[in-house]
């Protein structure tokens, strides 16, 4: 797959691409042609057509999601899934929060919630299946020392 075609096309279009390939390209320190399902990609309306007629003469069957558009902000309670990359990788929600970048090329994610409510265990299992390890910081604390 050529990567930097799709990237560039994203790019050039003023996209911003979210979401797991973003994680993946982090994990693996390139863009990877596994670890995700679609592109998740946040642009101006006018560019989705643009988007998607470059990137399907060469790829007609990639799934891109442009559903990002629906919402401002993107989100996952998971912090691997909130990097973006818009020319330069930056935390979605923060983006002076660099510490999140670099957790995630460490495949290290954040489950960002304060309740166990809204995990997504298919998720998670996937991720530990693939190397990755999770905290949750903020579901438990960390002052309770278990025997």
């Amino acid at each position: 797959m050529n990567h930097e075609f799709i990237i560039n096309t994203i790019i050039k279009n003023n996209g911003i691409i979210i979401g797991g390939y973003v994680r993946e390209w982090l994990a693996n320190e390139k863009p990877a042609n596994t670890g995700w399902n679609d592109i998740d990609i946040k642009c101006p309306q006018r560019s989705i057509e643009k988007i998607k007629k470059e990137i399907y003469t060469l790829y007609p069957k990639l799934n891109l999601d442009f559903s990002p558009n629906d919402f401002y902000g993107y989100r996952s309670p998971y912090s691997c899934n909130l990097i973006k990359y818009d020319g330069e990788f930056k935390f979605v929600k923060h983006p002076s929060e660099q510490d999140y970048i670099n957790l995630t090329k460490n495949r290290i994610c954040i489950y960002l919630k304060n309740t166990s409510v809204g995990r997504k265990l298919n998720f998670e299992q996937t991720l530990i299946n693939n190397g990755w390890k999770i905290e949750y910081p903020n579901i438990f604390d960390k002052s309770l020392k278990l025997k």
